[in-house]
């Protein structure tokens, strides 16, 4: 469902290319291996049993690109070294990176690299994935799958953030308070930094973090 809400994006085009299979393969790759590196659940919205919509952030310090630090890898395919930086990978989900082929893996590489370079020092939620299914879109789904992530980020120090790719989420991101901290260029593609800068920032000493989040 994820792949598919998000095989439009402009850098799921620049990475995968312009075949919409390809791309929905590549992203279902990509998001498990994003969701199983998180800490807590992801929150999933449903219509009669059926899921149409997931939005997932993690802990401060626990977000994607924080674990990437700990982990780099090096492929080598022909005469060709492809450097990547991920959490721990399962050897399953090794080879379905590497059946997308040198190429995918060197624009990926650049994605990776340049969200990560912009990950901001200070904590922070990040918001690693919001999508809701091509057909449910425009029904106010998104919006309260957001406002049910804030809320739970309450309890929680540093502030939300997410990066984005298009003008129509920026405009939806804004209605929720976000602001664009900076943008930068990978692949001809515009990818702008947005967190909502004015977020109460909880003492650890008056927030048992681990009580008001499920395992």
């Amino acid at each position: 469902m994820a792949a598919r809400a998000m095989a439009p994006d402009p850098m799921s085009v620049t990475v995968f290319g312009q075949d919409e299979g390809r791309r929905v393969r590549g992203l279902r790759t990509t998001f498990r291996l994003t969701l199983r590196a998180l800490k807590r659940p992801a929150l999933i919205a449903t219509r009669e049993g059926e899921i149409v919509g997931v939005a997932a952030f993690a802990r401060p310090s626990e977000c994607f690109f924080k674990q990437m630090d700990s982990r780099r890898k090096t492929v080598r395919i022909g005469n060709r070294s492809i450097a990547f930086a991920v959490p721990s990978l399962p050897l399953r989900t090794l080879f379905s990176y590497l059946r997308l082929g040198p190429t995918t893996l060197s624009r990926m590489s650049v994605w990776t690299e340049t969200t990560a370079r912009n990950d901001p020092k200070e904590a922070h939620q990040h918001i690693e994935l919001v999508a809701v299914a091509p057909e449910y879109q425009r029904q106010g789904i998104g919006r309260l799958m957001m406002d049910r992530a804030l809320e739970e980020m309450k309890s929680l120090p540093g502030m939300p953030y997410l990066e984005t790719n298009t003008e129509a989420d920026v405009r939806f991101y804004e209605r929720l308070g976000f602001e664009i901290l900076h943008s930068v260029e990978a692949m001809n593609v515009t990818i702008r930094f947005m967190a909502i800068r004015q977020w109460p920032r909880v003492p650890p000493e008056e927030s048992d973090l681990t009580s008001k989040l499920p395992p």
